[in-house]
């Protein structure tokens, strides 16, 4: 997981961003999943704020991962993409390399303790589409208890389970 923390609100995670973050974590990105933690999540759901002020991944930082053989990255917004920009660059450049990003993970803070773990990540492939709904999860123990309490909450499809690499 890289910690991005810094990012405010609508900013810009830029290559700097993610070789310090990578430094810092201690792992090398070399072909992991990347999840990314802004803190977003944390700092503005369940407001209306948690869908219009994502912090956007730019081409740069999305290229730099693919370089380092990330086939895969997850952010904690509804969007890779600035929410005020329509023309979705980072989904587009994804959509070339042919990799690929899950969005809306949650409690990313739980891990930055964690330098490498296992993440699962599940899709619900839509016939006809560039893209999926996905959910990630972090080990049957870790699912099996977000599963049972998600029952009592929302039921918003990539809204609980998740886990990051910070």
């Amino acid at each position: 997981m890289l910690r991005s923390a810094s990012h405010s609100d609508l900013g810009e995670i830029t290559i700097e961003d993610m070789e310090r973050a990578e430094a810092k974590c201690g792992t090398k990105v070399n072909g992991h999943i990347v999840l990314l933690c802004t803190g977003f999540h944390k700092r503005n759901y369940p407001s209306v704020d948690s869908v219009w002020k994502n912090p956007l991944l730019t081409v740069e930082a999305t290229h730099w991962l693919h370089d380092r053989g990330s086939r895969m990255h997850g952010v904690e917004g509804p969007s890779t993409d600035k929410p005020t920009d329509n023309i979705f660059a980072q989904h587009r450049l994804c959509r070339d390399l042919g990799i690929s990003h899950w969005e809306w993970l949650v409690n990313l803070e739980e891990l930055l303790d964690e330098k490498e773990f296992q993440f699962f990540g599940r899709s619900s492939e839509i016939q006809g589409r560039v893209g999926f709904a996905g959910e990630g999860l972090r080990g049957a123990e870790w699912m099996m208890r977000r599963l049972c309490r998600r029952r009592d909450q929302h039921a918003s499809i990539s809204a609980e389970p998740t886990r990051s690499f910070a």
